[in-house]
């Protein structure tokens, strides 16, 4: 009678036990899963802020060659016409 009660006893442990080991397998599984998918989005953002930054430079690049190309413009044009003034300047102190 005793040795009954021990190997049912013997057996409800090893249920809890295997119980347990399922249940901890479940939430490590749960874990990973969640892992990866925190992965994947934080690789999304990261492409996606790659992206406008590269956006956000090429503009950047595009707008600074337009200034540029202005203020050559200017600078050519003020230099012209100091160049004239500098002539008449010259041809009338003849």
């Amino acid at each position: 009678m005793e040795v009954m009660q021990r190997e049912q006893g013997d057996l409800q442990v090893q249920t809890k036990i295997g119980e347990e080991q399922d249940r901890v397998a479940q939430a490590i599984e749960a874990e990973r899963k969640a892992r990866g998918d925190s992965e994947d989005e934080i690789v999304d953002m990261l492409k996606d802020m790659l992206t406008k930054v590269r956006v956000e430079l090429e503009s950047e690049k595009e707008e600074r060659g337009k200034n540029e190309d202005v203020l050559l413009g200017l600078l050519e044009t003020t230099c012209q016409k100091l160049n004239k003034q500098g002539a008449r300047a010259s041809t009338q102190s003849l």
